[in-house]
């Protein structure tokens, strides 16, 4: 899956370029107060809009945002301030609100409906409008136009500085927040007061009773499971669990330490809960249990959750335990090896070095990592979730023909300290013209010369391409995941249902190539 994302980034890199927002189309949301937020309005009275896609509460680019909000303002006078948290829900949205003590507009989405975490909502519609990636900070003109897309941020004066060239000055917050609509009888008087927050609902016979108390299974301190830690590597953990004689049956589950804490915060549920039902079945007497593919030098906890033979639930137990680390405090080098396989692929191995903990590496054009230089580039690396440990052997297929990559890796040691940059350069090889350009033997050859529309669509999309023949069709979605698959009869002239895929941003693939497609 690692893989198969970044190539996904690589892709849409490649293809995103011609496809970057100039002008910037018109939104409305309601914001985390429950104000209403109408982009074009906000527009049209001449004011700029500073537009912020977060997507993690930690970002460092926060803190200085609202610092500059107040030093510009505080969205009264020509630039106005907004937030979109494209992948926040309810509860991180609060927590990211309280963190940094946010005051201007946070548009964010709504808990997903099914409890899958899917992600769907206003701030994730603004974000695939705006086709912008994360973390992006966008400055709009009264006339529509995006005037700053990607400013950097480091402090506060960084962003007074950028939009000074547009007439944006400082200002002190002011009397515009104060005056008659901030006090007055909607902020006091009986509607804060009164029958609806004492009285019967809150005393009674709801909080007592045998709703709370009753014949619901207790908790047994006297069931019991031994845990013994059999082998630890940098990757597996064997353990051992001996139950005592009251112990009629146990559920096991391990994760990283504070990870269950959190699915049961996400869930709204217990770990006892998740432990039962991620252990699956349930064991009996004296068992061993090996995970593999764990991430070294890296707390594990394993949880256990025993029941007696009437069912009732023992005490959670649970066990730490630390994999291996690997790795020095020397200097990390990665070695990569690439070789072009074909026109669309190429095979990478890359080999880390004795004193590398974790590494990480990923295949760009080498026309977008030349436009957005060096430093940009290796944003992305260091902002990579999916670290790789030992030599890695990787066919990556899916590239574009006639096309120069870079294939760019670098490694931390043991502190924690990055090493040395390792970038190659390849270039895909041409694709080879059809004996018989007029009747091509399929389409193995398919270039993206194959168009969509309408793109974006809702309900159904169109296919046409000057070749003919049959072709398979796959749509994923920006995880990996294929959300679709089927074959069409003729690519020259083919409909493809799309009702049934969520709206979002998606790549289509046609016997290997690809193009972007949003569903709305």
């Amino acid at each position: 899956m690692k893989k198969f994302l970044s190539l996904i980034i690589t892709i849409v890199f490649a293809l995103g370029l011609k496809a970057q927002v100039t002008s910037a189309p018109d939104f409305k949301a309601v914001d985390y107060a429950g104000d209403s937020i109408h982009l074009y309005e906000i527009l049209e009275d001449g004011q700029y809009v500073l537009l912020h896609f977060n997507g993690k509460k930690s970002d460092e680019e926060t803190a200085p945002l609202v610092e500059a909000y107040k030093k510009l303002g505080c969205n009264q006078h020509e630039v106005f301030f907004i937030g979109v948290y494209y992948n926040g829900t309810p509860t991180p949205a609060k927590e990211y609100v309280e963190t940094f003590g946010i005051e201007y507009p946070l548009i964010y989405n709504a808990d997903s409906p099914d409890g899958s975490g899917s992600v769907s909502g206003p701030a994730f519609d603004i974000f695939m409008k705006l086709f912008q990636w994360p973390e992006a900070t966008l400055l709009i003109a009264p006339d529509k136009k995006i005037v700053i897309n990607g400013l950097k941020i480091e402090t506060s004066d960084d962003i007074v500085s950028a939009l000074a060239p547009y007439g944006i000055k400082g200002y002190d917050c002011g009397d515009d927040n104060t005056g008659d609509d901030n006090t007055g009888d909607d902020n006091t008087g009986d509607d804060n007061t009164g029958d609806d927050n004492t009285g019967d609902d809150n005393t009674g016979d709801d909080n007592t009773g045998d709703d709370n108390t009753g014949d619901e299974p207790q908790v047994s301190d006297s069931i019991s499971v031994e845990i013994g830690v059999l082998d630890v590597t940098p990757f597996t953990i064997e353990a051992s669990f001996t139950p005592n004689e009251k112990c009629a049956s146990y559920f096991i589950c391990l994760d990283t330490l504070g990870g269950l804490d959190q699915w049961a915060q996400k869930f709204g549920v217990t770990v006892d809960s998740l432990v039962e039902a991620w252990g699956r079945d349930p064991r009996t007497g004296n068992t061993t249990n090996l995970w593999k593919e764990l991430i070294p030098n890296k707390d594990y906890v394993i949880h256990v959750l025993p029941k007696d033979e009437k069912g009732n639930a023992g005490k959670l137990q649970t066990h730490t335990v630390r994999t291996v680390a690997i790795g020095g405090e020397g200097l990390s080098v990665i070695d990569l090896e690439v070789k072009v396989v074909s026109t669309t692929s190429v095979r990478v191995i890359a080999t880390p070095n004795e004193e590398t903990a974790e590494y990480h590496y990923m295949l760009f054009t080498k026309s977008f990592s030349d436009s957005i230089g060096v430093d940009s580039t290796m944003r992305y690396i260091y902002k990579d979730p999916y670290a790789l440990y030992e030599a890695d052997n990787w066919l990556w297929e899916g590239l574009l023909p006639n096309t120069g990559y870079y294939a760019i890796a670098q490694g931390r040691n043991l502190k924690g300290e990055w090493g040395e940059i390792t970038k190659i350069e390849f270039i895909t090889t041409p694709e080879e013209e059809p004996e018989d350009p007029e009747q091509p033997d399929g389409i193995e050859e398919l270039s993206s010369s194959f168009n969509i529309y309408p793109n974006p669509a809702s309900s159904e999309i169109n296919i046409t391409s000057q070749l003919n023949g049959e072709a398979d069709v796959k749509i994923y979605d920006l995880t990996g995941r294929c959300v679709k698959e089927t074959r069409i009869s003729n690519i020259n002239n083919a409909t493809i249902n799309i009702s049934d895929i969520d709206k979002g941003l998606y790549l289509i693939n046609i016997n290997g190539s690809f193009e972007k497609l949003i569903i709305e």
